[in-house]
Parts: C-alpha cells; structure tokens; sequence
C-alpha cells in the first residue's frame, strides 16, 4: 500500500498529462501555426510565446478541475473546493483569451473545441496552408489632413491621431469586441485595416439603408491610429464615417 499523499487530496494543485499530447509544461504550437490568421482576425492578437504559454496553462488547470472534479463532493475538503472554484474560474478567464487570439484551434486533441476538428486536420494535412507573409502595414494611400494642407499619401506614413480620408472598396468586414472591422482595399490593390464602433457603424447602416457589406466602395473618413494588439508601426483608420462612394 502507497504511504504518499496525494496533491490532490490535500488541496494542492495537480498537473496530469493530458491524453494524447506532451506534458503541459512542454507544450509547443504545432507547426501549421498560423500566425497571419491570428493577426488579421484576433480581437485580442498575443505572440506566438504568449499563445504557448496560456495553452500550457489551460493544460495545467484543466487537469486540476479533471482531477478534482471527479472526487464524490462529500469527500471534497473545503481547501480542494475552494480549489475546484478557482481552478473553473481561472479556466474560464484562460478560454476566453484564447478564443480572443484565434488560438482555441491549436489546443490539443480533446481538449480544442469539437467544432475545430476539422479545421486543425485540414492544417495538420496540408488541406489549408498558413500564410508565411508579414502583416499588411498600411500601404493603402489616403488623403492626409494635417496642419499645413491635404496632401496624398500611404497610411503607413501618417503619424498617428490624425485625420485621413480614402475612398475604398470592403474586400472583408466582420463585428468583434464593440467594434466592426475592416478590410479596406483600393483599385490598385493596396490594402490597409480599420475599425468603427458599433454605434458609428449602425449610423452608417442608417445612411445606406442597409448593412455595410463587402464589395461595397464607400468614402471613409477617420484618424490613423497604432492598436496596441499591431506590432510597431503597423498603422490602422479609427473610423469616424462611412458613406457611400460619390
């Protein structure tokens, strides 16, 4: 008969290695990590070290709650239920971070939501390719307000908070976190991101009788901006409003 102690029978946390994959602390992303996709869709963009170690994380207090969890609650201590409830909120906080990253899909499997099967098997056989590319930097030229007069050039180059116009085509629009984003697009092929607030964007709803859709071209009118979730220099257009094009 074992004389140990387990940790979770003392109310410590317990790390088990997950069915199918490495021990949690040596998680790695897999090498279909596409991180293109994570920077134009994420509401909340993390580098690729930080999506590691929230998976490592997630791994970790999943197999806690597991752990404790299947322990007859009358057996439970209030030390392992205090535990059981921290270990189920953290889980909680953890999951949504990773769904803001688009980074849900590279949990594990059993542990990745059944919906993204899939799409990591699509990646994990070649089906779908990650693009190898930089982020888009914000080429899209714009008419630049500033001090001295209006002048005409690429986003990248407007220094941030101040005012910009273009008139653009929506290659892609999707809502996330209050806001709805865009993919703007001239005739040329030059392409820069933006964003409206929820409210701005009903009210451009308003004035075209209808949604924003893709394919539309529209004028827009805004401030260049650096998100926090961009790397460094990657200029984006606040959106104050959207017409349509004259």
């Amino acid at each position: 008969m074992s004389t140990g102690t387990s940790s979770t029978m003392t109310g410590q946390p317990a790390v088990l290695t997950p069915a199918g994959s490495s021990e949690p602390a040596s998680y790695r992303l897999p090498p279909w990590y596409d991180e293109q996709h994570a920077r134009e869709n994420a509401t909340r963009y993390l580098p690729r070290t930080e999506v590691e170690e929230t998976i490592r994380r997630y791994l970790e207090v999943k197999q806690t709650s597991k752990l404790l969890g299947s322990i007859p609650g009358n057996e439970l201590s209030t030390a392992q239920w205090h535990s059981l409830w921290a270990a189920d909120g953290e889980l909680n906080d953890l999951y949504a971070r990773l769904d803001q990253a688009c980074a849900l899909l590279y949990l594990p499997d059993g542990y990745r939501p059944s919906n993204l099967d899939h799409l990591a098997e699509a990646y994990r056989t070649g089906e779908i390719v990650p693009v190898r590319t930089l982020p888009m930097v914000g080429n899209l030229p714009v008419e630049h307000h500033a001090y001295l007069g209006v002048s005409q050039k690429p986003l990248s180059q407007v220094p941030e908070g101040e005012r910009v116009e273009a008139t653009v085509s929506i290659a892609s629009i999707r809502q996330a976190g209050g806001y709805v984003r865009l993919l703007l697009q001239d005739e040329a092929g030059q392409t820069a991101h933006a964003r409206i607030r929820d409210d701005r964007c009903a009210v451009a709803d308003q004035v075209l009788g209808r949604p924003l859709q893709a394919g539309d071209t529209v004028l827009v009118r805004g401030y260049a901006e650096q998100e926090p979730v961009l790397p460094a220099g990657t200029r984006t257009i606040d959106v104050v409003t959207v017409q349509a094009a004259a």
